[in-house]
């Protein structure tokens, strides 16, 4: 991929960081969604042009696959622009 750097471009320290950190989003993760499915929630919906709404999607299958929400459904919301024009405002919006 053109642009792209090789992992092994990455230090290894920044790679290790990075790695514990997306373990630790990814554990708050799996805590809320177990959670809310616990409470009657089944139908969850995430963005894949979002970095946290990957990981919530692949943490909703793994919680499906794992069978400790075997009636958990997952629904991907595609916005029609991947990256909004006000993106690098920080502009966080809850619909």
């Amino acid at each position: 991929m053109t642009g792209m750097l090789p992992s092994s471009a990455v230090p290894l320290k920044r790679q290790a960081y990075d790695q514990f950190r997306e373990d630790n989003i990814r554990m708050e993760l799996y805590r809320i969604i177990l959670s809310l499915y616990n409470e009657g929630y089944r139908t969850f919906t995430c963005n894949p042009h979002s970095y946290i709404g990957l990981l919530g999607a692949d943490t909703i299958v793994m919680l499906r696959e794992a069978g400790k929400c075997p009636e958990i459904i997952l629904s991907v919301a595609i916005p029609e622009t991947a990256f909004p024009a006000d993106t690098d405002k920080g502009v966080l919006r809850l619909i």
